[in-house]
């Protein structure tokens, strides 16, 4: 972060540019120091231009003496030439600027050292917050200067010790600001003004960079200027009371003496206790000046506020390394631009409210309020479609994923339905096997049936042993009369009486006899009352029906 601060003493203009250092603790690192001469003191010259704008709007162009008009143009035109041989304040300082990048860097300038008043507030009433700031502004509404937009709300002070506060009056006007105002459209550049402040806070700034500063609970910065001089108290390193201005005649030591003189009458007016350490700057023999206040305050520790330690002039000429101390005010001044400066500083910028704005990026005009409305609309039109779509995608979404578990249940289903299609298949083959089967039950059941009911009624027969199968059987009996095995063999069809044996049973005698013969000659005409169906009726018929069918037609077959 770079920045330059401005600084006008008397006639001469004071520039510093620096740059943070890489560490909070660290001091500035200087760039450069400048200075440029005034042709006139800044507010002498603003006064003389607003009378000339006077003069010109009021239209008094006649020789108040009478003399003719040509004499007094060519007198006018004499002054014009002796004005244009001489450089205006604002040709300096836009001189001055153009050296510098003043586009990137914060510039911090000081208000007129004689315009500035020091008064402590004691919060008696214990006020906070709104109330507090309201009582600050009542008591520091002293406001009078072309930028009066600064109102009694916003008051300028810096914390004391507890409900005690310095307050900062500023009565007058900005003659350095204005001229920078004046000189932005000339330098062609991006200007950006962040700090205005007192020569006194400026100073302040500095002892920050010293080592252990705020271990001291008093200390005191004597300044020594060509035209400002004053001596600043602080308290555990934060300024705690300022004293008037003070002009010395000369360097010499009674001047020095009634300086030891004033600086007494502070500590003991405002019962300040003998300073533990002290900063000394200026423009006067500083090394003198230290040998004088060491035969003073024997027990002080004593610091130069721009010594080499605490400030980085590795950058500088070498003439320029040993003279910074001229520059403290405005070195300080660039100090104060930082974000990690003091925060017990924070309401000492007298930066006017509306050049804040014009400044600030945050800053718009109506037409950007408009922009911003319109972004802002866009955004939630925007938001809102998105709202709507994130719904419709979500419902789709879930439609999809019913379609898609309907999808797979139909999946399923038709594995399912395909499985069963072949299970059906391989079924069929066997039905289809098993109905081409000829199974013998019935044959042997009507033909145990035909024998017995043949054996019942031709009476004096019986039957010992029956051996049947679908191509033939074997019958073994008995019977009383030998005609009646004949009569059997002639019943069972074309059956073969296969042998007749005669035994003697107690007094009478029976006839042992087998017959062999195929069953089917005599149980077919059992089925011959059974109606062939064709294949139409076949479907209708019940599953008994449909097996003696099959039997039937089996039996033709294979007889």
């Amino acid at each position: 972060m770079e920045a330059i601060g401005l600084f006008v003493e008397g006639q001469i203009l004071k520039l510093a540019y620096i740059k943070r250092g890489k560490s909070r603790s660290a001091g500035p690192k200087i760039l450069a120091l400048d200075s440029v001469i005034l042709p006139e003191p800044l507010e002498k010259e603003q006064s003389e231009t607003s009378g000339q704008a006077e003069n010109e709007d009021n239209g008094t162009n006649e020789d108040v003496f009478g003399l003719d008009q040509d004499n007094g143009q060519s007198s006018n035109e004499n002054d014009m030439v002796v004005k244009r041989e001489k450089k205006s304040n604002l040709e300096c300082i836009v001189e001055l600027l153009r050296k510098y990048p003043v586009g990137k860097a914060n510039i911090s300038l000081t208000l007129p050292e004689s315009s500035i008043n020091y008064t402590i507030f004691t919060n008696s009433g214990h006020l906070k917050g709104r109330k507090l700031k309201k009582e600050l502004a009542l008591r520091a509404s002293m406001y009078d200067y072309e930028f009066d937009d600064i109102k009694p709300g916003e008051p300028h002070y810096i914390p004391r010790e507890k409900d005690s506060f310095l307050l900062l009056k500023h009565t007058g006007s900005m003659p350095l600001l204005e001229y920078l105002v004046q000189a932005k459209p000339l330098l062609d550049r991006k200007m950006n003004i962040s700090l205005v402040t007192t020569p006194e806070i400026a100073l302040a700034h500095i002892p920050r960079f010293h080592d252990g500063t705020k271990n001291f609970e008093s200390a005191m910065l004597v300044h020594i200027g060509s035209e400002f001089s004053r001596i600043i108290f602080l308290k555990n390193g934060v300024v705690d009371r300022v004293s008037p201005i003070i002009s010395l005649d000369d360097y010499s030591e009674e001047s020095l003496n009634k300086l030891y003189a004033k600086i007494l009458f502070e500590l003991d007016h405002n019962n300040v206790p003998q300073p533990e350490r002290i900063f000394l700057s200026g423009e006067m023999d500083l090394d003198g000046l230290l040998a004088y206040f060491q035969a003073k305050f024997p027990d002080s520790h004593y610091s130069m506020l721009t010594s080499k330690v605490v400030l980085d002039t590795s950058l500088l000429e070498t003439e320029q390394k040993t003279d910074t101390a001229p520059f403290a005010i405005p070195i300080g001044l660039t100090a104060g631009t930082f974000k990690k400066s003091n925060k017990a500083y924070a309401h000492t910028n007298f930066l006017p409210k509306s050049m804040k704005k014009e400044q600030s990026s945050s800053h718009l005009a109506w037409h950007g309020y408009c922009a911003l409305l319109l972004l802002f609309f866009a955004a939630l039109f925007y938001t809102y479609k998105w709202y709507h779509y994130s719904i419709q995608k979500e419902q789709t979404e879930f439609l999809i994923t019913l379609a898609d578990e309907s999808l797979e249940t139909e999946r399923r289903i038709t594995q399912k339905i395909s499985s069963l299609e072949e299970s059906i298949e391989h079924y069929r083959y066997y039905i289809s096997l098993v109905d081409s089967l000829w199974y013998p039950g019935p044959l042997y059941s009507d033909a145990l049936y035909f024998l017995s009911k043949a054996a019942r009624d031709l009476n004096s027969v019986w039957i010992k042993r029956l051996t049947l199968n679908e191509k033939n059987f074997q019958l073994n009996g008995a019977s009383l009369y030998r005609t009646r095995i004949h009569r059997m063999a002639d019943i069972t069809g074309n059956t073969v009486i296969n042998y007749t044996e005669e035994e003697k049973v107690r007094e009478g005698k029976i006839y042992n006899f087998e017959l062999l013969g195929n069953p089917l000659d005599f149980v077919t005409p059992v089925f011959n009352n059974v109606a062939l169906l064709d294949s139409a009726n076949f479907d209708n018929l019940n599953t008994n029906n449909r097996t003696v069918l099959k039997t039937v037609n089996s039996y033709k077959q294979r007889k």
